[in-house]
C-alpha cells in the first residue's frame, strides 16, 4: 500500500532545489485547497506560474524517469506538475481526503495516488509527521531528505503541526494504468517475484509462466 523511494533526489540535485528556493516566493497554501480541506491547511507553496518552480518540476521529472521502483509501484499513467510546499512553526495540515478530481498542467485526472518528496531531514524540524489512516491504524512518515513515500489518495491524512524549524516538501498527484489499490500491489509483488526468477532461475519453465501471467494480469486490469 505504501512505496518508498529511498535517495529518489540525489544529495546534489537537492541541494539544487533548496537553492532554487530561495530565488522564489511563496503564498499561502489554501488558495488551491478545496471543500473542507481549506479550512484546515496551513502552510505556505511556490505560486504556480513562477518559473523556479518549472526549474524544480524538471528535476524531479528526471529522477522519476530513472526510477524503476516508481514505474513499476504506480503504473503513472498521469502525473500532475509537483508543488512546493514549506511549513513554518506553528503551521500544519488537518486531517482531510485529496479531490479525487485534480487539476495541473492542462489537465484534469483522477487522483489515485499521492506523493511526498522531504526536502528537508527530520533533524532540521520537530513536529511535521505525514500522518495516515490505515487499516492497522495510524501510519507516521518522517523520511529523510531527497526520500519519497507513495500512497492510496483514497486514505485521510494530515501534516501535523510544526512546532519548531522548517519542513518543505514536493508534492503531487498520479492517475494509474490500474486504477484498484489490491490490484497495483498484486502486480508489484509478483514483478518482484518475477526480478528474483530472473537472477536465479532466468529462462526456466518457472520464469517464463512468471512472465506470462505478470504480462496478462497487466493486461486484464490496465485501463486503455
Amino acid at each position: 500500500m505504501y512505496t518508498y523511494i529511498n535517495e529518489l533526489l540525489t544529495a546534489s540535485e537537492v541541494d539544487q532545489i533548496a537553492g532554487i528556493v530561495t530565488k522564489t516566493t511563496f503564498v499561502s497554501g489554501a488558495a488551491t485547497a478545496s471543500g473542507a480541506a481549506k479550512n484546515v491547511k496551513n502552510n505556505e507553496q511556490l505560486q504556480f506560474n513562477d518559473v523556479q518552480l518549472q526549474n524544480i518540476n524538471h528535476i524531479i521529472q528526471n529522477a522519476l524517469v530513472k526510477s524503476p521502483l516508481f514505474r513499476e509501484a504506480t503504473f503513472v499513467r498521469h502525473i500532475l506538475p509537483f508543488m512546493v510546499s514549506r511549513y513554518l512553526p506553528g503551521m500544519e495540515y488537518g486531517w482531510h481526503v485529496d479531490s479525487p478530481l485534480m487539476s495541473g498542467g492542462g489537465g484534469t485526472i483522477r487522483a489515485d495516488l499521492s506523493m511526498t518528496i522531504f526536502l528537508t531531514d527530520p533533524a532540521e524540524y520537530e513536529g511535521g509527521e505525514l500522518e495516515i489512516e490505515s487499516d492497522s491504524g495510524l501510519q507516521k512518515f518522517k523520511l529523510p531528505k531527497g526520500h519519497a513515500i507513495i500512497y492510496p489518495t483514497t486514505k485521510l491524512h494530515r501534516v501535523a503541526p510544526v512546532t519548531q524549524g522548517l519542513r518543505l516538501v514536493a508534492i503531487s498527484w498520479l492517475q494509474s494504468f490500474v486504477k484498484d489499490t489490491e490490484k497495483r500491489d498484486m502486480l508489484f509483488q509478483l514483478k518482484a517475484l518475477q526480478e528474483m526468477l530472473n537472477q536465479q532461475q532466468q529462462g526456466s519453465q518457472v520464469h517464463l509462466s512468471s512472465q506470462q501471467i505478470y504480462s496478462n494480469l497487466l493486461r486484464m486490469f490496465c485501463e486503455a
